[in-house]
């Protein structure tokens, strides 16, 4: 078994009721489900961590390659953006 960290967490009451919802639609405990998300955020890259946290106003351009970052300052010229970002 692995080793575990006991943290506590506050959690807003929409952010409270995600979890609820999610864990147990997919039959999970409150840990497991915590667990495999902050394992997910930290294999992200950084600028991923970064947009997730609200840290860069950046946007998403859709583009045939896939989804590319795009300044906040170069939104208003681009034409094909589908998610802004927080």
């Amino acid at each position: 078994m692995h080793q575990r960290i006991i943290v506590r967490l506050e959690l807003s009451p929409r952010a409270r009721k995600w979890l609820q919802n999610t864990r147990e639609t997919r039959g999970m405990t409150q840990i497991a489900m915590m667990s495999r998300l902050l394992e997910w955020y930290g294999k992200q890259p950084h600028m991923i961590r970064v947009l997730i946290m609200g840290q860069v106003k950046s946007i998403f351009v859709c583009k045939r390659s896939g989804l590319h970052l795009i300044p906040h300052a170069a939104c208003a010229k681009t034409s094909r953006t589908f998610l802004p970002a927080a």
